[in-house]
């Protein structure tokens, strides 16, 4: 007996060992294919989330070069911005400088002074050439009340004139009224011809006459201004520095 199993033994086929595979015993070449193909989608996921996330993070931190840039930007929009504001302040001070020049100009044949010594000497022969003598219009002849602050002219009238009014009213200036202010400039230049015309029209009948004014000023340049402005038109009746 010993003898025979031995003979079977050595008949039966000796099968090599093999290597273990990684697919299932049971998976079809089909199966083997889709678990590929659904690798391989798992991976493309992977790298587009990794690919959000890198976009998200450099979003939230972006390059410090960048943002070293966009304030540099921002910087110099604001430099223009103030450029921009300080063009309009210049310009408007040049165009009330060229009115200033133009006034002197067309009234006084000469260009505006530029000391202050200059216009306290145009002032004093200013009035010297106009003269006294010019005996008031009216017994309560005080006509205007003038407020000159930083350049700005304020005219109201105190005092009812009636030849005045209608001659006023024929040179188409209406309802100027006791307490009505005129703060408008060409309305105020209109107005300051309007008397100079009506001296004219007194003198031609022989009966010269001048009102009186009462000036109020903020600042050395306006007490010179509203003397040399008004008094052409006006004699002073009482000059005091406004309260500030």
């Amino acid at each position: 007996m010993p003898l025979e199993q031995a003979q079977n033994a050595a008949e039966i086929d000796v099968v090599p060992p093999q290597e273990p595979s990684i697919w299932p015993l049971n998976f079809s070449l089909r199966q083997r294919a889709d678990l590929v193909v659904s690798m391989t989608l798992a991976e493309v996921f992977l790298l587009l989330v990794f690919v959000v996330w890198v976009g998200q993070t450099r979003a939230a931190s972006p390059d410090p070069a960048i943002s070293i840039i966009l304030q540099e930007e921002q910087e110099l929009r604001d430099k223009l911005n103030a450029l921009e504001a300080q063009l309009i302040e210049q310009t408007k001070k040049d165009e009330e400088l060229e009115a200033k020049v133009k006034f002197w100009e067309d009234n006084y044949n000469m260009d505006i002074p530029g000391t202050q010594k200059e216009i306290t000497d145009f002032v004093k022969q200013y009035l010297a050439q106009q003269g006294p003598g010019h005996p008031p219009c009216q017994q309560n002849n005080v006509l205007v009340q003038v407020a000159l602050i930083n350049g700005q002219a304020q005219m109201k009238f105190v005092t009812e004139s009636p030849p005045l009014a209608q001659f006023l009213n024929a040179e188409g200036i209406k309802d100027l009224k006791v307490g009505n202010a005129v703060t408008d400039a060409s309305q105020i230049e209109a107005i300051l011809r309007a008397v100079s015309n009506y001296y004219k029209a007194k003198s031609a009948e022989k009966h010269d006459c001048r009102f009186d004014y009462r000036l109020s000023y903020g600042t050395n340049d306006d007490y010179h201004d509203g003397r040399v402005r008004f008094e052409g038109y006006f004699y002073p009746a009482g000059i005091t520095k406004a309260a500030q």
